[in-house]
Formats: structure tokens, sequence, C-alpha cells
């Protein structure tokens, strides 16, 4: 059934009308054009017909939906926001009785998600109510849970701080059917999305890397964080790996999994969970005396701790925690004691040290060991396929003990690297176990203290009952098995001197031969290092060559720590060599020294570092103690600047009455140079006046 004729010029009349009503006389004549709108409205009613309308200041309809455009105070940044508003939206899915609307934000404003309507394939229309906050350049996959099949959607979207103005996109859905699971052999083009969830409810920074079929791909975040991978088929393997790049103040933080790789199909769900514990306050006290003291704390925690040795604890809190500390006792022989500082305050994650000190005749006995030398553990885990696990290395402190590192991961794990101090207790201990899983270490057992006396390869085997453990392989002969050696390096242009850190590849010296993956080598490097000057460079990219080829994993990859795979299909010698990359990030090295001439002129020379070379320079003058002078050459750069003084004395008998600059600035080039100019000084007269 069609409008008539006459209802539908009803309907152009009152549209017109307020557009030319509106622009010569202001809104207060919507009431009267409300009013002609709704009559019409009527007519259309009558007339069995419904139409989805919303009526408010400003009415447009398009394509059936309706949307709201209010006057703002400014029309030019309204139709700025408008205009700069753009969500798009790539292909919204449906599968398997969820429907998939990937959104993106490619506009200049940051935008609230206010309606998705969602028109079924019977021509049924529903709306959901997301509000969605989606920043500029952000990527976000809104999901439902449909019992009808989905023929088209459209967003109703606002920028953020213009809620009146709303604007719509819109987009069919592509129906995608059930994908059966289909053997790994009959691997088929296909489509099928894979979710992958990060829980990070305490805003830690986080990666995710991930790969398939001869590609990388990462998503960086410090929220809760959801999104889709679409391979181009399904099944596929995928190795994701996952690690924390930066942890709240005062926390320590973990993801696990941090090693994923399995085979995935469509619908499948791969979650990510970070975890974050507050770190403890470290308290010592360093007491080779013998000496009574007393230490007490309030604030974020409170408690108390007295001895007579040295000694030192952890203390639980979530705020600052106020430290106060005395001695009760002196020990023979000393005449007076005394500890310091006898308050203070730190907070989670920080440490407070108090030193004992006395006076007599007695020397002090040597301090009880401390920590000492530092020494390297390799950590390798065995456990079955698919058996998760998280390993952590701990430091025990007066029966409490604290994170050093921890690893996460599934069936077998390594190596892993952590450093240890000499004359400091450490333990294992090994959690989130599947039920009737155990895990056992040696050299050391798992919660068994120890002090290392030097570095030491520690290996954790896990074992199940409902899975039975892989036998132990036969020790390679000397003509079956592969050895590696492992070499590494750092590329950076513009180095003075030499670099200050270093970066490793490691791993095991020899494999047997075997099919598929027989052991893992890893490569670190620090994400900033300096040279001899001080200036700073920031990593970019890890290049491994592997000879001969086939042996382990090569390439590039911009992960500064990474763990690979190591093969051995047959006997060989293999050579890993790794090489980090840097570019220049920050200069420090710049230095200026003067050369002043008896006539009135001095020359400074400068020298800065080749990737920041000087671009200007300025001298300027002032008085010195009433009758001399100080001169002052600064020289500048893009990332930093340096400059040099000198003084005269007793330059004006009578005074100095002003210092001048001939010239007073100028352009530079180069990482090295000099300037001269002239120094004009007007110095007092006896009879006040001036005289250069």
């Amino acid at each position: 059934m069609g409008k008539s004729p006459g209802v539908t010029m009803r309907l152009v009349r009152c549209y017109y009308s307020w557009m030319v009503v509106w622009l010569l006389l202001g809104p207060w004549v919507m009431p009267v054009v409300m009013r002609c709108l709704v009559m019409a409205l009527a007519d259309l009613v009558l007339e069995g017909l419904t139409l989805i309308l919303a009526i408010a200041l400003g009415l447009v309809l398009i394509g059936g939906l309706a949307y709201l455009t209010i006057t703002v105070s400014t029309v030019n940044n309204a139709r700025l926001a408008y205009a700069g508003l753009y969500i798009y939206l790539p292909q919204p899915i449906y599968v398997n009785g969820t429907l998939y609307v990937p959104m993106y934000n490619i506009g200049y404003y940051r935008a609230i998600v206010k309606y998705v309507y969602v028109r079924g394939v019977d021509g049924s229309m529903h709306v959901y109510a997301p509000n969605l906050v989606l920043g500029v350049n952000q990527y976000y996959v809104y999901t439902l849970s449909l019992s009808y099949e989905p023929a088209s959607i459209t967003v109703l979207a606002s920028p953020v701080g213009y809620p009146g103005i709303i604007k719509e996109f819109s987009a069919n859905v592509s129906t995608v059917t059930s994908i059966p699971l289909i053997p790994q052999a009959q691997l088929q083009p296909g489509s099928g999305l894979i979710n992958v969830v990060v829980n990070d409810p305490f805003g830690a920074g986080w990666r995710v890397v991930w790969s398939y079929a001869g590609q990388s791909y990462s998503v960086s975040e410090s929220q809760s964080y959801s999104w889709f991978i679409n391979p181009p088929y399904v099944p596929i393997q995928i190795q994701f790996l996952a690690y924390i790049t930066n942890t709240p103040h005062g926390y320590t933080c973990q993801i696990v999994p941090s090693q994923v790789a399995k085979t995935y199909t469509a619908g499948s769900i791969q979650a990510f969970n970070v975890t974050c514990s507050v770190m403890p306050i470290t308290v010592s006290v360093d007491d080779p005396y013998g000496a009574g003291w007393s230490v007490s704390w309030s604030g974020g925690a409170s408690g108390s701790k007295s001895g007579s040795s040295s000694a030192s604890w952890t203390v639980s809190a979530l705020s600052t925690v106020n430290f106060q500390a005395s001695i009760t006792s002196v020990p023979s022989g000393y005449s007076s004691c005394s500890i310091s500082p006898t308050s203070t305050s730190a907070g989670p994650g920080q440490s407070v040290a108090f030193t004992v000190s006395c006076t007599g005749n007695q020397s002090p006995s040597p301090p009880p060991g401390g920590g000492g030398s530092s020494y390297t553990v390799t950590v390798y885990v065995y456990a079955p396929s698919g058996v998760s696990w998280t390993v952590y290395l701990d430091q025990y402190i007066a029966g409490s003990t604290i994170d050093i590192d921890w690893w996460s991961g599934a069936g077998n794990g390594g190596p892993y690297t952590a450093t240890v101090s000499g004359g400091l207790t450490y333990l294992f201990t090994v959690k989130n176990l599947p039920s009737g899983c155990t895990a056992s270490g040696s050299p050391y057992g798992i919660g068994q203290t120890f002090t290392p006396k030097g570095s030491f390869t520690e290996q954790i085997t896990i074992t199940c009952t409902n899975k039975p453990p892989p036998p132990p392989p036969p020790p390679p002969s000397n003509n079956q098995q592969c050895t590696y050696s492992y070499s590494s390096s750092i590329s950076a242009s513009g180095v003075h001197g030499s670099i200050q850190q270093s970066v490793s590849c490691s791993g095991p010296s020899s494999e047997p031969v075997g099919s598929g993956q027989v052991g893992m080598y890893g490569c670190t490097a620090p994400l900033t290092i300096t040279d001899t000057s001080g200036d700073e460079f920031q990593f970019q990219s890890w290049s491994v060559s592997v000879s001969p080829s086939g042996y382990a994993w090569s390439g590039t990859t911009d992960l500064s720590e990474f763990g690979a795979p190591l093969y051995c299909p047959s006997p060989a010698s293999v050579s890993i060599s790794g090489t980090a990359s840097y570019t220049f990030l920050k200069c420090t090295s710049y230095t200026v020294k003067f050369t002043y001439y008896t006539s009135s002129s001095a020359t400074f020379e400068w020298s800065f570092c080749p990737d920041d070379p000087a671009n200007s320079w300025s001298a300027t003058g002032k008085i010195y103690q009433g009758t001399g002078i100080q001169v002052t050459a600064k020289v500048y750069a893009n990332f930093g600047s340096g400059s040099a003084s000198f003084t005269i004395d007793n330059v004006c008998q009578y005074g100095v009455q002003s210092v001048n600059t001939n010239p007073s600035g100028g352009s530079a080039s180069g990482f090295t140079g000099s300037a001269s100019f002239n120094i004009i000084v007007v110095c007092q007269s006896s009879g006040g006046k001036g005289k250069q």
C-alpha cells in the first residue's frame, strides 16, 4: 500500500517550511512546525502505514532510521565534528548464532556508539544500546548472541563532546555456515574467526604476538581488550607469545599463559589473564655489633620487630608505611650505639635499610654474609603436552618469599634465565598445575631453599597421573646429535666509544637427532643502551642467522626477548648468530670549552655526538662582582645543549657599566666546530661616565 499524494505533499511542505522558517525566524517557531508534522503523521497512521520517526529539535529521516541533530552554539564546530566522525564497519559476520560487528574509528574524533540497529532477514528490527567509546584509530569487535538471522546493521554514533550530533553507518551482514572439524591433513581455504581475549583489570601494559602461515602480528594495550583473528583457513596452527610491558607502580604482574601453540577452529577463544600482586616493602637492619634495636611501622600497615643482630623481612601494604627505629640496648665493650635513619617511609615495592653503628674500644665483628657475586640460573621445564604450569624463582627472607622471576607455559619450555646473587637464599615453586600433576626439580627440589655458589641449570619435571610422562630420550652418541654454538652482537650507528650494555643468545649446547622441534634457544637485549659518552640508543629488532639453515628458527623480530625452536633432522654443528639493531634515541655528550684572548676576544669550541650536531650558538656577558665580567657561550642541538663560562676579575677600576658580545650568536653545523666573538666592556670612570 503506498502513500496518497495528499499526505506526501503535506510531509514535503512541512519539511521545507521548517527549513525556511528556521533560517529566517529561529528555533522558537519549532512548535508550529511540530504540529504540522504530527498532523501529517496522523494521516499516515490512518492510512495503515507504520513509520519510525524521531521528532526533536531538527528532524532527519534516513533509510527508515531516524537520528537526532541538535543545533549547537557554534555551528562551525558542529559541522567539523559531524564531518570528522567516521566509523568504518569492515565486514559484520554472523556465524554459529553470534553476530560479530567490527568497528574501526578512522575519523578525527573520539566516538560514542549509542545504538546498534539489526534488521533480520524477516524484516524485523532490533535495537541494542552498547554505549561504547572508541578512541581515534581504535578497533573493536562488538558481539551479539542472536536467536534470529541478521541481514544488515546500522550503527548510530556521536562525537565525544557533541552528544546532540548523531551519525549513521550501515553495512550488510555476511553469514558463515557452521564449520565442522576438518582433519589437519585436509586444510581448506575458508573464513573462520578466532576470538582473542585479554582480561586486564589492573591496567598493566601487555603485548600479545601471534604467528601462522609464516606471518606475525601483534596487539599492545594497557586494558582489558578483545579482538578477532581471521586466518586464511581453519583449522590452523597458531603460536601465541604474551608478556608484560609495563606494571603499575608497586605491583608485580604476569600474563598467563605466556606461550601457547595449538590448533584453532572457527569460533575458538584464546584467553589471556593478567594478574598483579602488591610488591612488599623490604626492610633490613645491618647490625654487625649485636646492639639491641626495635623497628615499628604504621600507616598502610602496622607492626613491630626487634632484634640484636642483622635481619631482614617484608611488610605487605597497599599504601605508604611510616617506619620508626630506635636502639634498645648497647652491647658490652661499647659506650653508645645509634641507628640510622630513625624515621622514614616507603611504599609498595620499595625498600628500607637501617644501619646500626656503635662507638667504643671494641672493633665490630664482620657483618654476616650478604649479597656477593652474581650468577646465572638457566631453567628448563619438561611437562606432558598441553599441561600448563607456572614456575617461580623466589628469594627467601626470614620465612617470607619475594618473586624474583617467573615463567608460564604448557608442555616443554625453556631455556629461561635469571640472575641470582651469592650469599642470598632462593627457592623454586611451581603453581597452576592441573589436578593430578606434581613437579620435581634437579639439582634443587621444588620448595627447597638454596644459596647459589655459581651458575647452574635447574631442570623441572612435571608428571601427571592421568598422562604418563614421556620416556627420557636415550643418551645420544656423538654421531647422533647436533651441537649448537651461539654468538650475539650490537648494531648501532653514531656510537661514541663502546656500548656499556650487552646482548646475548643462548640455549642448549647439544640435542639428539629427532623429528620436529628438539629444543629451544633464546636471545635477550635491553630496550635501551648507552655508550661511554652517555648517548642513548633504542632497540629496534633482532636479526638471527643460522648455519646450516633449517636447524633453528632464523629471521627478524621486534621482540627484545624471545624464544625460538631448535631442530636436529640429522647430525650437524650449528652456528646461531644474532644481531640486535639499535637506533639513536638521545644525546648527552655535549662539551664546550673556552679560549680567551687579552684583546677582548674569545673563541669557544664544541663537541657533540654525530647523531645530534649543533645548529646554533649564543654568547652573553654580564657584570661580575661589580668590577669584573662573566661571559657564557651556549651551543644548541636538536636533543640538547652545552655551555661554558669564564670570569675575569677587576676589569674596571671603578665598576662595570655594561657587558656586550659581538656577534651575540649565529648558526652552527657539525658535531664539532668553533666560533669567535668580541667582548665589549664599558667601564665606569671616576667622574661617573662610561668609558670603553
